[in-house]
């Protein structure tokens, strides 16, 4: 809004829960909304379906179906499209994974960390390095998630490991992924933190 912007777009699978979202956020504000749906398993896109579709156009978004893998070009034209009818879209990444959408998972980080303070005080733990759990769990599918937890226990400087269930690509591909939009996310925001002051563990 502050940048003008009259139209959001975004992408995300057929039920993604980030485009409703986004659709909600776009309803609330008064502006259009495009959310273009990549059919990741074929026969899954249905516009009619209930869940995610079906709220999709009760909050007025502009459903786009895309094949696995299309969502790039299919953006792209659609953004030249709305600028040429004078329009100023805003294109939020899928999931909303990147740096800044990492970033509301650090503080998600930080609020875990204040549980898990008040649960190791509880049980008497509190000498217990880490957090009271023994690992953090998160599904990991665009990275927003994964990505901003991680950070943000890192930046704590909490080394209780970070567990990413991938639900789209092989663990070796995915751990890359996620590693580069840390990496990202500590270059743009966290580059004075002294607990980066030896970049990311290897193991991370």
């Amino acid at each position: 809004l502050d940048q003008g912007a009259d139209v959001l777009v975004t992408s995300g699978a057929v039920q993604s829960n980030h485009c409703r979202l986004t659709a909600s956020a776009a309803a609330r504000e008064g502006m259009e909304c495009y959310v273009i749906l990549e059919e990741r398993i074929p026969g899954s896109y249905n516009p009619k379906a209930g869940g995610n579709n079906y709220a999709f156009a009760l909050l007025g978004a502009e459903q786009i179906h895309a094949p696995l893998g299309g969502v790039a070009p299919i953006q792209d034209d659609l953004v030249a499209q709305l600028k040429a009818e004078g329009k100023k879209p805003y294109v939020i990444p899928g999931g909303g994974s990147n740096e800044m959408g990492a970033l509301g998972y650090c503080v998600a980080a930080a609020e875990i960390i204040d549980q898990s303070q008040a649960l190791k005080e509880a049980n008497g733990e509190e000498e217990k390095p880490g957090l009271f759990w023994d690992a953090i769990v998160t599904c990991s599918g665009s990275g927003g998630t994964h990505t901003g937890i991680l950070t943000g226990l890192r930046a704590a400087d909490i080394d209780t490991p970070v567990i990413g269930i991938s639900v789209r690509f092989d663990a070796e591909t995915q751990g890359n992924r996620i590693r580069g939009q840390v990496e990202a996310c500590i270059d743009k925001y966290f580059a004075d933190c002294d607990a980066f002051a030896d970049g990311l563990g290897k193991d991370e």
